[in-house]
């Protein structure tokens, strides 16, 4: 058996490996345009909920820290008297 031989086998067993665990993943290996646009898709979903996520814990340590400023606020106020 030749190297060529060998390498030609060596491929061939892995291309097969690859295609088999894809379809037990759920994939459809017979529609690569499809498989790619729904990668894309997950991609473009997954990076709009980190934004998302992100824009929400601004939010939330901006309203805590606004309340916290409120606070010291009130409380400078209560000890000048300003009521």
């Amino acid at each position: 058996m030749s190297d060529a031989d060998t390498k030609r086998i060596a491929e061939e067993a892995a291309e097969q490996a690859v295609e088999r665990v894809l379809q037990r993943l759920g994939f459809d290996t017979e529609d690569p345009k499809a498989l790619q646009a729904d990668q894309t898709y997950l991609r473009s979903q997954r990076e709009i909920s980190q934004k998302v996520t992100l824009s929400v814990r601004i939010f939330i340590i901006t309203t805590f820290i606004s309340g916290v400023v409120g606070m010291a606020w009130m409380g400078v106020k209560k000890v000048l008297g300003e009521n």
